[in-house]
């Protein structure tokens, strides 16, 4: 089966030294789980399929076709976000991923996920930056709560930690980011955790700029 032009153009990007920051499915998975999905759910191979997720791009401003499908594996911290977006607009879509918690994700009801046995293999010895993204995301979340609980947004707090980011980080941090925004709450005690998150992310940069635009209200000097 012929690769999509647009997995040949993603897997590209990987051909020069990899680091922290890139991963990827290796080809020959990528292959059986499109041809899976093809044959499962009746794409057709003249239907375009979309990978929007590679290290610096933006699905939200990817091009999608009329009457294309996304087959990828996006970052689990903005999950919920990811499929609401396609939900919204319209996107047929195929996710994937190396962990079963996807499975718990919103927008199940509507969405087919295939879990894979074990995490994709990274060449170069490159950390898998899925993992590591979900990771800070739940670490910026839970240091979001306790700044939330030291102004007195006890509850808040509670509902995000115990609620939500178990589940859904990413809509944790959108959550949490707000209510620092609505209740002025200073971010400077972890704005280094939220530029690393939003680098390791490298995209939907929305957490970062509510935080930034809080702290120049109280240190608008810096």
């Amino acid at each position: 089966m012929p690769k999509s032009r647009s997995y040949e153009e993603f897997v590209d990007k990987f051909k020069s030294e990899k680091t922290t920051g890139d991963c990827y499915t290796p080809p020959e998975v990528y292959d059986a789980v499109l041809a899976w999905v093809r044959d499962e759910y009746g794409v057709g191979d003249g239907v375009p399929i979309v990978c929007p997720f590679w290290p610096g791009a933006d699905y939200r401003r990817v091009e999608y076709p009329d009457g294309c499908v996304v087959v990828d594996n996006p970052p689990f911290s903005i999950l919920a976000k990811v499929i609401r977006f396609y939900q919204a607009h319209g996107v047929r879509f195929f996710l994937f991923a190396p962990r079963p918690d996807i499975m718990v994700r919103e927008g199940r009801e509507s969405a087919y996920h295939v879990v894979l046995p074990g995490g994709p293999e990274l060449e170069g010895g490159a950390m898998r930056s899925i993992d590591e993204t979900d990771r800070l995301a739940e670490q910026l979340g839970a240091a979001l709560c306790a700044l939330l609980e030291t102004a007195g947004r006890q509850h808040s707090a509670e509902q995000i930690r115990d609620m939500v980011l178990p589940f859904d980080a990413g809509g944790a941090l959108d959550i949490a980011a707000n209510e620092m925004d609505i209740y002025d709450i200073d971010p400077t005690p972890v704005m280094q955790l939220a530029r690393i998150y939003d680098d390791a992310l490298g995209y939907d940069h929305e957490v970062l700029e509510i935080l930034e635009r809080v702290q120049a209200r109280h240190h608008p000097e810096e």
